[in-house]
């Protein structure tokens, strides 16, 4: 049964985990809005940092492409390898093959991480022990320009197709 709802666009969100002194857990304030005005407001609690981080994302989807360029402009975000492949097990999660390269949106205390893969703009989280970080500037910076050079390359040949 359904009490109240609200389009994506309505909803804001607060991470009250730092605030709330008291209160174990991972909170979050959810917000349902009409227009400006508050209409409803929830107080949410997951039992891990994840739990929380998956349900904002889920709530707040950003666009794919949108986070791909951004990871094409900015040469210093966050990149990890895999070393060792891993199944999704959820509908949130990525699925990896070793050797993936992908950018780290999150990384979360409690060992995940939300990632975008550089090859293929798949977006989901995955656990933080199946990859190691890129520490070398020049590494992240060959692994963007690759990314951008094979775009353009399929760009090109769905523009020959069509």
């Amino acid at each position: 049964m359904v009490f109240v709802h609200a389009k994506i666009g309505q909803l804001k969100v607060k991470d009250l985990s730092q605030k709330l002194q008291g209160i174990s857990g991972f909170i979050f304030h959810l917000q349902l809005c009409e227009g400006q005005q508050l209409k409803h407001q929830i107080l949410l609690k997951a039992h891990t940092e994840s739990g929380k981080q998956r349900w904002i994302t889920a709530m707040f989807p950003s666009d794919p492409l949108e986070d791909i360029e951004q990871a094409s402009e900015n040469d210093d975000l966050s990149q990890v390898q895999c070393i060792k492949s891993y199944q999704a097990q959820e509908h949130d999660e990525l699925t990896l093959e070793k050797a993936d390269i992908l950018q780290a949106k999150t990384i979360t205390s409690d060992g995940w991480v939300e990632g975008i893969r550089l090859s293929d703009g798949e977006r989901g989280w995955f656990p933080k022990t199946n990859v190691e970080e890129i520490t070398n500037r020049s590494a992240r910076l060959r692994n963007l320009r690759e990314n951008i050079r094979i775009k353009c390359v399929t760009q090109k040949l769905e523009e020959e197709l069509f």
